[in-house]
């Protein structure tokens, strides 16, 4: 899951201003939807829902270089981004099911051996926007207060 969703976060580097385009439409390039394409397929392999509506308009964004460079990566690659792809951040998880998301979470640290307050995760993960979620999965050093939320409603086996 982790290789799906730095993937996701790559190609989310490169869109811009998730899902505040009201143009009533996007008109994606064959490189762009096959991104979209991908992404939905990766999201539903883990069990994760994203909006298509949102994720299309998005995508919409994407230069033809940085798309046609995700697309030749494919899913498992690490994609040579532009400069101005490399410095956007994760928008594209605004497009995710948030309460598809935590439960992914929830599942994995249960799957690690842990036992997991599932209400507690979900309140203490309340406050925090899905780019923060993302961030935190990716980063070596999460988002403040992230590691505290979650490691109150873990206990180690």
């Amino acid at each position: 899951m982790m290789r799906k969703l730095l993937f996701m976060a790559a190609a989310a580097a490169l869109f811009l201003g998730a899902c505040s385009s009201d143009d009533g439409g996007a008109s994606l390039s064959d490189d762009q939807q096959e991104v979209v394409d991908m992404l939905n397929t990766a999201m539903e392999e883990e069990g994760l829902a994203m909006d298509q509506a949102c994720a299309e308009d998005v995508a919409s964004n994407l230069s033809d270089e940085d798309a046609a460079a995700l697309v030749a990566a494919g899913v498992d690659g690490d994609p040579e981004l532009s400069a101005e792809g490399e410095a956007l951040g994760t928008e594209i998880f605004g497009c995710l099911d948030r309460d598809a998301f935590i439960d992914s979470m929830i599942s994995e640290i249960s799957d690690s051996g842990a036992t997991v307050d599932e209400d507690c995760v979900r309140d203490a993960l309340s406050d925090f926007e899905m780019s923060d979620l993302a961030e935190a999965l990716e980063s070596d050093e999460p988002p403040d207060g992230f590691l505290d939320a979650i490691l109150g409603c873990v206990e180690e086996e």
